[in-house]
């Protein structure tokens, strides 16, 4: 509140009857309320009055507003003072003594202006630059130190009176404080530092320390101490408040500098004294003691006795002190040139010596703080220990195991794993199904074949990309670029090759379309394995080549595990793959994926992500650098609009100050106007903070989002190793598996280093302090130059130790005290060391026999564990900095702190997973066993191997469940009338099968074709009888299993070859692989041909050729000899499913279905068609057949077409021979043309006989064919036959009836003589009467042709542009298509309706098929994908149907050419 009259002015308070209603006059400037206007005159008039004085400056002769103005100005000026500087100032005020604030001022003013207090933010030199720091220690000088600069301060000359010179020592010139400021030092701490996870002190001396410019000065300094202090008594003091404020009571000199405290001098009561000569007057020094009085008096009295000297001797005296004045000056000249350049040689050498101090500093530091090797540091600190993982798997596999379960859930999307594992494959999972025994469909079984056929299908892309199908080319044995230098490889890629087409060769398809089922899985493995690395053609090769960087076929992971693991391949011929050992499944599922990762779709998605990990890091630098340079936009902004205000206030006032006189102008705004104009400066403040903020905020949310994402993408590119420690023990982290796991598993590090490595307890990092104290032992010990530089050289290589710890007494166990390792008896007799300090792990000792590093002897924990945030803080605590690897891996554990301490937080709940104990492990197994054990009773009910109780050998569970599956064979194929097996008595055959015996039942069995190889019953005896030759030969139990073994292979084989020749080729009951299609066996019956002339030429020739080509051998037989050189048992499992595979069940009478209602009901009343085989129920067809008819029965698409010729024979005799002709070849080119119509009639894709039904259609025309090509003009017979024309059919027509027709026609041209119109209507008569026969003959397919419609909706879904209309259209498809399609339908609703006997005629499915088009073509544009695939179907659509004769047009058409 500003002074009025230099006193504090009260307001007026307002009057107490002052009531809510009343008219008042206020004051703006004061606040006040008036009810009387001349006292609110008098108020205004004398705030406008220069009455006033400013309460913070003391500036007087104001306004009232003035006053306020410099009031704000001031707390503002002093309202920037930092807090640690006025706690100082504050307590420096406090113990001065002084009466007057100017002299406070000097004294607090003289103190501070060169020292720097605690806390304080100042200007530091700190690496040559001017840097902002904070001030945390203050560092005294010694007394040494002080001295010194003592010492140096410059000697004063003293003239006496006989003019010599005299050399006295200047008095002291010490601060209040008693240390010169510029000897002490500052420890700072960089604000903003370069890295800001290292926090670095920096020791800096004063000369290199300022603050910033107008912080602190003089000026400041004395109004901030107006406002501060009061007078009290003689000596001023701080205010009560603002000592409380402060705290200052307790605040000691320690807690804002160092040193001793500062003694200020004190102001003392002068008294002025009397001059005794004259009365009421005062001397010129009244203010001086009365003991100086006296003294001036006594020296006054001897002057006036001393002896006047004359004007001679004044001048000779003056002379003298002349000369020796001038040679005074000249000498002192003299000196002080000397003195200014022994001064600069001083100088020059303290600062080469502080620059050595500093760099020979910089150099202990840089040289403790220097990467070494690990197993060099000193200063080691001992490690975490981690848990070592005890689960399931054994220790020293869990890494091949981590790895396969981070590849497939890495993959999961590429390898569509999620389809057979939606929520990923889980650790338990993968444990299970490597550690499960008996189980042969258990979770290994998922696994292998899942990541088996995921290597069919990348190896099928390759060859597809390749076009490797169509290459025919073969290795060439002499081709050195493909098949290497080495002999053994070559041999190896050779066997390779000759694998890779087993399967081709003797079943007839490739391996990776073999059935895989538990059983055939081992053998499609193994055939695999066995055939990496084969020469699959040129292309396929020249494309690996170029596409996986220069591949060969020995880089083929499958190619090295052959020849590395040759005892897997073997286990495999003789177990199944599921009861193999852990360590082999593991290695087993490795190859497969290191397989998988060579192909060039998977690199290609490997590629992918890199590339996508690189573009986000590209996004993230650019998204930094655009905040950077928003940020530095900005600060530029800010500062070009501070200035603008500044210059625009400048400009205001000096308006104001040039209008000052002006009344109107005058006027200045009003408090409520300044607060609304605060207010809204306030407003626009948050304002643009708050959009700063959110800007910000979207670029930190930005750049979290980035580094997310290319943390994920580096996890699935690889799986990424944090870093090593001293031990060469690796760290990882899993994204399958939380935790940080520690493996110690590498063998290739070298030998130990030459000597041990040295260990300090009391090594430490090396301070700047202790390097500054060790660098001025080092130079107060040099003597010369060289050996200073010898000195440093050495010193440097030293350790710094730190001084010991102090000693702590404890209580021990024996009632003792122990002192840091040493034990003393409370009688104090007897003192001796117990304990010592434990070396830290991991030192290498030098011996490889004994060092826990490089030593190959001693045991390991390979894998181990930490799972909590706390073992993580006490890694990064002990690993060492200095260290190479160690430094390496505690970075990236703290650049990546944050990740990992979120994943560790879930593996809390992994640790009873990993860690297990023994106990555990043998409870879990058990629990297993009785699981398998209740599978196995629940199985028993369905019989079966899968139901033999727990134990049994495995051998014996393959063996028992491939005889099951020949016996169920055998039975299928006898139930649906397939075939009939070719023994005596087939009992006694299933019971030799089921009592795991075999009897053949035959006298021999031939296999391979005509030159086939035989097989009798003594040739599968299983022992050798008694007393014969070879009984002895067999003696060991090994020789015999394995002779038993190869007996048993035998007989099972023999048994699915009797299976196998219950189907005769010739009844077209197979299909392919193992069938053959009518154009393969021509084409085969050809080349067969041609060999036997050619064969036949070489035999006339002399030549004689013994060898059988294999390419005149079926399928069928080639598969039969394939079948009988098998030499275990998953060999035919392989073969015994191919058959399977290749038999058309669909015309087995199990699975016969009605061809009119779709049903398989009633197989009793089930009537097949003799040609084609499809069933008829004998109540569906029209008309309906009581009994089943003797004899063949043809369904109406196989029923021969008769024709049926008039009676009315007497009227053609009255034509000629020529028009009878003519007419006949008409009749018979409207025949060729009917049946030509049939064969454009669409084929049967539903059932698997469509090819031998397509085969059936095309022998139609054949027969037309035949009679069109006979002789026109025929010799004419004199008697003829009548009766019935010629069956002309899709079936065959016997040769007998083919003879009988031709006579008749013969006799036809022979005898028609009548005229051209009776033969007009003859045709006609004929033409209706075959048009009756017609309608009689389909009435089923005119009335509804389910069968054809069916087969019509599947063909339009199989066409490649049915795919839009395969199901219905959903809201997720297309959120507003039922607000426009009022009646959605699609091929698959009419699929079902079909089946589900919706529809009543034809005619309602074709006017469905047709609403759908009429939707699409509504809903989607004309630019539309679905628009154009649309009008292609429809157009494929017209085109079946019109070939159904289910459009009206067309048939008619067609009946009008026939009747011209």
């Amino acid at each position: 509140m500003p002074l009025l009259r230099k006193q504090p002015f009260v307001r007026n308070t307002p009057p107490a009857n002052l009531k809510p209603d009343d008219e008042v006059l206020f004051c703006e400037a004061t606040k006040e309320v008036f009810t009387n206007y001349d006292d609110f005159f008098q108020r205004t008039i004398l705030c406008n009055s220069l009455v006033w004085s400013c309460s913070v400056t003391g500036k007087s002769n104001l306004t009232f507003e003035e006053a306020v103005e410099s009031e704000e100005k001031a707390r503002k000026r002093i309202g920037n003072l930092p807090k640690p500087l006025k706690r100082g100032i504050l307590w420096l005020a406090a113990h001065t003594k002084r009466g007057r604030i100017a002299e406070v001022a000097d004294d607090v003013y003289d103190f501070t202006k060169q020292r720097y207090f605690k806390g304080e933010i100042i200007e530091a030199v700190i690496n040559d630059q001017w840097c902002d720091a904070k001030i945390t220690k203050i560092i005294p000088p010694t007394q040494a130190e002080i001295d010194q600069a003592n010492e140096e301060d410059d000697e004063v000359t003293v003239v006496e009176k006989d003019g010599s010179p005299k050399k006295e020592k200047a008095a002291s010139k010490t601060s209040v404080s008693g240390i010169p400021d510029h000897l002490f030092k500052y420890e700072v701490e960089e604000v903003e530092p370069d890295d800001e996870d290292m926090v670095m002190l920096h020791i800096i001396p004063a000369e290199d320390i300022k603050r910033e410019k107008g912080v602190f000065t003089r000026d400041k300094l004395n109004l901030y101490l107006k406002n501060v202090i009061e007078l009290d008594g003689m000596h001023f003091k701080v205010k009560e408040k603002v000592s409380k404020m402060y705290d200052l009571d307790k605040v000691r000199f320690e807690d804002i500098f160092a040193g001793t405290p500062p003694q200020f001098a004190e102001t003392q009561n002068k008294k002025a004294v009397l001059n005794k000569n004259k009365k009421g007057q005062f001397v010129l020094d009244g203010w001086i003691k009365e003991q100086k009085v006296s003294q001036s008096k006594g020296s006054q009295q001897q002057s006036v006795k001393q002896k006047k000297q004359t004007a001679e001797e004044l001048e000779a005296e003056m002379k003298r002190m002349r000369e020796a004045q001038a040679k005074y000056k000249e000498d002192m000249k003299m000196k002080l040139e000397e003195e200014k350049k022994k001064r600069a040689e001083e100088r020059a050498k303290e600062k080469e010596r502080k620059k050595e101090e500093q760099k020979l500093v910089k150099d202990l530091i840089q040289e403790w703080n220097k990467r070494r090797e690990d197993l060099e540091c000193e200063d080691l600190k001992e490690l975490p220990k981690p848990e070592p993982i005890h689960c399931h798997i054994p220790n020293h596999l869990f890494g091949d195991f981590v790895s396969i379960l981070e590849f497939l859930n890495s993959f999961s999307d590429m390898l569509s794993l999620k389809n057979s594992y939606p929520g990923g494959l889980m650790f338990q999972e993968l444990e299970t199904a490597l550690t499960e025994k008996e189980v042969p469909d258990g979770a290994f079984f998922e696994i292998l074949s899942f990541m088996l056929l995921a290597v069919f299908d990348l190896q099928a892309e390759e060859m597809e990309e390749a076009r490797a199908d169509n290459d025919k080319s073969v290795l060439d044995e002499a081709d050195r670029n493909i098949l290497g230098k080495d002999e053994e490889i070559a041999q190896a890629i050779r066997a390779a090759t000759e694998k890779a087409n087993y399967t081709k060769k003797n079943l007839g398809i490739a391996l990776r379309d073999c059935h895989m089922d538990i059983w055939s899985l081992t053998e499609i493995l193994r055939l695999h394995l066995e055939s990496s690395g084969a020469f699959r053609g040129h292309n396929l090769q020249n494309w690996r080549y170029q596409q996986r960087g220069g591949y060969r076929l020995s880089d083929d992971p499958g190619f090295q595990f052959c020849l590395d693991e040759p005892q897997i391949l073997a286990s495999l011929q003789e177990n199944i793959v599921t009861d193999l050992p852990i360590s082999d499944k593991l290695k087993i599922l490795n190859c497969l994926m290191m397989q998988m990762l060579t192909y060039a779709g998977m690199r290609d998605e490997i590629d992918s992500r890199l590339d996508n990990m690189i573009e986000a890091g590209k996004e993230l630098r650019e998204a930094t650098l655009q905040e950077s340079r928003r940020i530095k936009e900005q600060l530029a902004e800010d500062k070009r609009e501070k200035k603008e205000e500044q210059i625009k206030k400048k400009e205001e006032n000096l308006k104001e100050n040039a209008d000052k006189s002006s009344e109107e102008k005058k006027e200045t705004l009003t408090d409520r106007q300044k607060e609304a104009l605060k207010q809204e400066e306030e407003k626009k403040e948050k304002e643009k903070t708050r959009k700063e903020e959110l800007k910000r905020s979207e670029f930190l949310d930005k750049e979290r989002e980035l580094q997310t994402a290319i943390y994920e993408y580096q996890n699935k590119v690889y799986v990424h190793c944090l870093g090593r420690d001293r031990a060469y023990r690796r760290y990882w982290m899993f994204d399958a598996i939380p935790g940080i796991f520690v493996e110690h598993d590498d063998d290739e590090i070298g030998d130990c280093l030459e000597t041990p490595t040295p260990w300090n307890p009391d090594a430490g990092p090396l301070t700047e302090e202790e390097a500054v104290i060790k660098a001025k032992q080092i130079l107060a010990n040099s003597t010369e130059a060289d050996a200073l530089q010898d000195n440093k050289l050495s010193e440097i290589t030293k350790t710094y130790e730190r001084k010991p710890a102090l000693k702590q007494q404890v209580l021990n166990t024996n009632g003792g005290l122990e002192k840091n390792g040493e034990i003393k008896e409370e009688n104090g007799t007897e003192t001796k060391e117990v304990v010592e300090r434990v070396p830290p792990w991991g030192r290498c000792l030098g011996n490889k026999d004994s060092c826990p590093v490089h030593s190959s002897i001693l045991p390991r924990t390979k894998w181990a564990y930490f799972s909590s945030a706390d073992q993580l803080d006490q890694l990064i605590e002990s690993l060492n900095p200095r260290g190479l690897r160690e430094r390496e891996l505690r970075d990236r554990l703290i650049s990546d702190r944050e990740n990992i301490e979120y994943k560790l937080k879930k593996a809390t709940k992994n640790v009873s997973m990993l860690i297990k104990t023994e106990e555990d492990i043998d409870k879990e197994n058990e629990k297993c066993l009785e699981a398998l054990k209740k599978k196995r009773e629940r199985n028993s009910k369905y019989g079966g191997a899968l139901a033999l109780p727990v134990g049994t050998p495995m051998k014996d569970i393959v063996e028992i469940s491939l005889r099951d599956q020949i016996l169920e064979l055998e039975e299928k194929i006898f139930m649906g009338s397939l075939g009939v097996l070719g023994v005596k008595d087939r009992d006694s055959w299933q019971n030799s099968l089921q009592t795991r015996s075999y009897e053949m039942g035959v006298d021999e069995l031939t296999w391979g074709g005509e030159e086939g190889d035989k097989l009798t019953p003594e040739m599968l005896e299983g022992e050798s009888r008694a007393n014969t030759p070879d009984s002895n030969k067999r003696s060991s139990a090994g020789s015999n299993a394995a002779f038993n073994q190869s007996i048993l292979v035998k007989q099972l084989s023999a048994a699915i070859l009797q299976v196998g020749q219950m189907i005769k080729e010739d009844e077209k009951y197979l299909k392919s692989p193992l069938g053959e299609d009518e154009k393969d066996r021509r084409k085969r019956l050809k080349e067969e041909e041609k060999r036997r002339k050619e064969r036949e030429a070489e035999e006339e020739d002399g030549v004689i050729c013994e060898e059988k080509d294999p390419n005149s051998l079926t399928p069928f037989q080639r598969w039969e000899i394939s079948l009988m050189s098998s030499t275990h048992l998953g060999q035919l499992f392989l073969h015994l499913t191919t058959l399977d595979n290749s038999i058309v069940w669909s015309k087995s009478i199990m699975n016969t279905k009605c061809r009119i209602c779709r049903r398989k009901t009633d197989p009793d009343k089930m009537l097949l068609c003799d040609d084609c085989d499809r069933g008829h129920h004998l109540y569906c067809l029209k008309p309906k057949l009581k009994s089943v008819p003797s004899g063949d029965w043809f369904c109406s698409d196989c029923k021969p077409k008769e024709r049926v010729r008039s009676p009315k024979k007497k009227v053609r005799r009255v034509f000629s021979s020529t028009e009878d002709e003519e007419d006949e070849e008409e009749d018979v080119r409207g025949d060729v043309e009917e049946d030509e119509e049939e064969d454009d009639l669409p084929l049967m894709e539903d059932d698997e006989n469509d090819e031998d039904y397509r085969s059936i259609k095309k022998k139609k025309p054949k027969a037309k064919k035949k009679i069109l090509q006979q002789e026109p003009e025929p010799e004419p017979k004199k008697k003829k036959k009548g009766g019935i024309a010629n069956l002309l059919g899709k079936r065959k027509v016997k040769e007998e009836s083919e003879e009988e027709e031709e006579e008749e026609e013969n006799e036809r041209r022979s005898s028609r003589v009548k005229k051209k119109k009776i033969v007009e209507e003859e045709n006609k008569e004929n033409t209706r009467s075959k048009r009756r026969r017609g309608d009689l003959d389909d009435d089923i397919e005119l009335q509804f042709n389910v069968s054809g419609l069916e087969d019509l909706v599947k063909g339009m879904l199989n066409h490649k542009d049915g795919w839009p209309f395969d199901r219905p259209i959903t809201k997720a498809d297309a959120p507003d298509y039922h607000k426009i399609i009022k009646n959605p339908i699609d091929l698959g609703t009419i699929r079902s309706r079909l089946n589900g006997l919706v529809y009543k005629c034809n005619q309602e499915v074709l006017d469905d098929v047709r609403l759908m088009f009429k939707n699409c073509l509504q809903y989607n544009m004309e630019d539309a994908e679905e628009y154009q695939c649309a009008l292609r179907l429809e157009k494929y659509f017209e085109k079946e149907i019109s070939k159904m004769g289910l459009t009206e047009e067309p048939v008619k058409s067609k009946r009008n050419r026939r009747t011209m």
